[in-house]
């Protein structure tokens, strides 16, 4: 004899608002809320030229989500941290600066995960400068624009972001030169 448990049929929820907290807190993600905050990071190698700058970074801490059952994945946030560190590497190196000293805005960033990275000790990041131009009402910003890439492809980007090189304009005109020479420079 086969017993059938009782299936219980949810109901459909209402058109009206729902504003109990108490009633969607059991559905956020700690993960979420704390977890990303835990994720710490570290650079262990670094390769530069002027059209690209290719990282291998390291979680030294994280957090890992407890309903994803693969453990580890490296999270939307970090990818944009590890993305963001390796631009303002990039444009200090290009501006021949030994310490950052000037800061760098993102405007746009975009990014497509396309499978998870599992390895917290080896994310291998590469961000290619494909363009770089003066901001149109601005003399002293850089507008510099760059594809990312983690692994083969598991994490795919573009980021446009703003140099502010006014306070330093040897630094711009060394990043102009060098960008020139490279191909990668419209006016």
């Amino acid at each position: 004899m086969t017993i059938f448990a009782p299936i219980t049929v949810p109901k459909p929820r209402s058109s009206t608002p729902e504003t109990d907290l108490t009633a969607v807190a059991p559905l956020m993600s700690d993960y979420l809320t704390d977890g990303v905050h835990q994720d710490r990071f570290s650079l262990t190698s670094i390769s530069l030229t002027p059209t690209a700058v290719r990282g291998m970074l390291r979680l030294d801490s994280f957090g890992v989500s407890p309903e994803d059952v693969g453990g580890f994945h490296l999270t939307a946030p970090t990818c944009f941290r590890m993305a963001g560190q390796l631009v303002v590497i990039h444009t200090h190196w290009l501006a021949g600066l030994e310490q950052k000293s000037f800061e760098v805005w993102v405007r746009d960033h975009s990014m497509r995960h396309q499978r998870p990275v599992r390895d917290p000790h080896a994310v291998d990041l590469t961000m290619t400068l494909v363009a770089a131009r003066l901001a149109h009402r601005h003399p002293g910003l850089v507008r510099v624009d760059y594809e990312a890439a983690i692994g083969d492809g598991d994490v795919v980007g573009r980021t446009t972001s703003y140099v502010d090189l006014t306070p330093d304009p040897q630094a711009l005109r060394q990043v102009r030169a060098t960008l020139e020479a490279a191909g990668t420079w419209s006016d």
